[in-house]
């Protein structure tokens, strides 16, 4: 996801450039669930993690 962040910007500007939404839409679409997926994730991570840090009476 980081690692395409420059290409993605430049498919980004160039779908806007020639005012082309299915374009636009193209591009966005995939970024987004891999976005998604990726806060997903982190979340579940970090669930586990603040988990193994209360105290076992609060659990």
């Amino acid at each position: 996801m980081f690692k395409d962040w420059g290409t993605f910007q430049t498919r980004l500007a160039q779908a806007i450039e020639k005012k082309s939404p299915s374009d636009v839409r193209q591009t966005l679409e995939p970024w987004l669930k891999r976005n998604k997926d990726f806060i997903k994730q982190l979340l579940v991570e970090t669930q586990g993690k603040v988990e193994k840090l209360r105290p076992l009476e609060a659990r």
